[in-house]
């Protein structure tokens, strides 16, 4: 099952009008390499941003933010808990799960939190999985 990642209002007006400012001064310093570089970190900015989701399948997660991705064994998590946490990660909002597998952690922030915990609870019963969101 596909899950969207959760935008938080600021972030996302954060996000575009960065995107709003280098496509800007790409027009402005048309044509120029620099123009074509703006255009592409605005692509990716833009990819990055509003491609995140997350699909948990029978034995795996699935995590997609733009052209990157990470997988989580199901079997292999051991908690999850809800965090502000604000460091980098694949999650569009600081509303997210942190995911505790045996090789390390992953935040992430599904809309649907409540149906996410719900699936990954059955999927992987043997993890400390709180359904409180």
């Amino acid at each position: 099952m596909y899950f969207r990642s959760k935008y938080d209002w600021w972030l996302t007006i954060l996000i575009v009008a960065a995107i709003i400012a280098l496509i800007l001064s790409a027009v402005e310093n048309f044509p120029s390499v620099l123009s074509y570089v703006l255009i592409g970190i605005s692509i990716l900015m833009g990819w990055i941003f509003f491609g995140t989701g997350y699909w948990l399948l029978e034995d795996r997660i699935i995590i997609k933010c733009g052209p990157l991705q990470w997988t989580v064994i199901l079997s292999e998590i051991t908690s999850v808990r809800p965090t502000r946490n604000p460091l980098s990660a694949p999650a569009s909002s600081v509303d997210r799960l942190e995911i505790h597998h045996k090789k390390g952690s992953v935040l992430v922030s599904p809309r649907n939190k409540l149906q996410f915990l719900q699936l990954l609870k059955e999927r992987s019963p043997h993890a400390q999985i709180s359904i409180k969101s």
